[in-house]
């Protein structure tokens, strides 16, 4: 596998670790190299993933900024990107990410849109 480039950063939960297998796909599928980094927001639910993500478990529930900050600290690449649990990527959204970021280096954030896994819907 190439060194990654990218970092996703995904904080699940609860009712949300259901969902976390179809957004680490998503992932996985868009972006082979991604590093992909789940945060356990203290999660009553295990929270397991599979060997291409690893899991940082924060020490109490935090807000979704804080665990999404939490995830942040363990984040090693030039470019990082957070998705909620429940949602998934679209083809290629990481690497039209990278392509905005790289085509002016004044810009900071680039955004996209993703799906919604239980709707199906964009947003």
């Amino acid at each position: 596998m190439a060194e990654a480039s990218i970092t996703v950063v995904i904080p699940a939960w609860d009712r949300y670790v259901g969902y976390l297998q179809e957004a680490i796909d998503s992932v996985a599928n868009d972006s082979p190299d991604a590093a992909i980094v789940v945060v356990d927001n203290a999660s009553e639910v295990p929270v397991t993933a599979p060997p291409e993500a690893s899991v940082v478990r924060a020490p109490r529930r935090l807000t979704v900024g804080a665990a999404r900050n939490f995830g942040l600290d363990h984040v090693a690449t030039r470019y990082v990107a957070v998705l909620d649990a429940d949602d998934k990527l679209l083809p290629n959204t990481l690497e039209f990410l990278r392509s905005r970021l790289d085509a002016d280096p004044s810009v900071s954030v680039a955004t996209t849109a993703i799906l919604d896994s239980e709707s199906g819907e964009r947003h």
